[in-house]
């Protein structure tokens, strides 16, 4: 699965049993009639594994011309699939989940690219960046726009989006930029690697949290590591996918943790005291990737609206809508994946 994809291993074990198939015959049939009969049926087995391990996301995927599918990348980390959108920008699909798209615009804004440009404001000038999580690379390009970045250490551990960037010529072009840094490797274990007080911001794609494995992202435990990595001042920023309990556990690490829409931002100061100021909006306008602004002076309303408190929460304000004592998330609880994730008969019927 490091080489291949699961096709090809099919296509393998195919070939495989075709060859044991045929040696079995040949040992057990006598009849030249019933061994001509098997050896042709084992070459159409041979041929259809080999046309099968040949190109399957070409010649399969072009059979359905009405298949909004543009590309699918296999690796063992798993299955990734863009689809093709003419509005809003094509969407990503990580093990068949929702992961992002490929949009660019604020003023779309179709996934929610706010929650990444009012870092800008919020967190102005940082020079060390570190980002959890490439995807497709949206949050990346946004990133190399931000005025005083020097450095931007994204960590994936699926190399898979690679191949699939580069359909995407701003998402390719970030990821070339001399500041990005682009290290394959699981998030905790290149964390460890890294000297304390480093980054000025960090940003973690974080996928759902109801998804096998996601508390190793949202656990105390991982919280109060990547807090050791951060300079005073600095901010984390990361999706609760709508879990409260997220942010509870941000709470428990971070003296300042709030809502912002669905991401939590958290840091060592209270960083909703930026909202409504000018220089806040003078920021979020100076967002330039490939010097290019995002927005202009005819934008500021729209800066206003995503630089909004309305748009804020505290854990007290969101544990009164819950109705239930919110829970610190552990490296051993799992609580989001299985007592307030979504139950398996649930998903079957998505």
């Amino acid at each position: 699965m490091q080489f291949g994809t699961t096709q090809l291993a099919f296509a393998l074990l195919g070939l495989l049993a075709a060859t044991v198939a045929l040696a079995v015959l040949r040992v057990c049939i006598t009849s030249n009639h019933a061994l001509k009969l098997a050896g042709i049926i084992g070459t159409l087995i041979a041929t259809a594994s080999v046309i099968a391990a040949v190109g399957p996301n070409n010649w399969l995927i072009a059979s359905f011309s009405a298949s909004p599918i543009r590309r699918i990348v296999e690796t063992r980390q798993g299955i990734l699939v863009s689809l093709k959108k003419d509005i809003g920008g094509d969407v990503i699909l990580g093990g068949n989940v929702y992961d992002g798209r490929t949009n660019l615009d604020p003023r779309i804004n179709s996934n929610d690219i706010n929650r990444v440009l009012v870092l800008a404001a919020l967190r102005p000038n940082p020079k060390r960046v570190l980002m959890l999580g490439l995807s497709i690379g949206t949050w990346n390009y946004l990133l190399t726009g931000f005025p005083g970045v020097q450095q931007i250490d994204v960590v994936e551990i699926n190399p898979g989006y690679i191949d699939m960037i580069q359909d995407y010529a701003e998402q390719r072009k970030a990821l070339a930029d001399p500041r990005v840094k682009l290290t394959i490797a699981d998030g905790r274990k290149f964390l460890r690697a890294v000297p304390e007080s480093t980054y000025d911001l960090v940003v973690m794609n974080t996928t759902f949290h109801w998804r096998s494995y996601i508390s190793l992202l949202l656990s105390r435990e991982f919280l109060t590591l990547v807090r050791t990595r951060m300079k005073s001042g600095a901010l984390l920023a990361f999706n609760t996918t709508g879990s409260p309990d997220a942010l509870y556990t941000a709470a428990s690490v971070f003296p300042h943790a709030y809502l912002y829409d669905n991401f939590v931002f958290c840091g060592d100061f209270d960083w909703r005291t930026k909202f409504g100021e000018q220089s806040s909006i003078d920021e979020l306008l100076r967002v330039s990737p490939e010097r290019k602004p995002l927005l202009t002076k005819a934008d500021e309303s729209l800066a206003l609206n995503f630089l909004s408190r309305n748009r804020t929460a505290t854990v007290a304000e969101v544990a009164a809508k819950v109705g239930r004592p919110l829970e610190v998330i552990t490296d051993r609880n799992l609580i989001t994946e299985y007592k307030y994730g979504i139950p398996f008969r649930a998903l079957l019927t998505r």
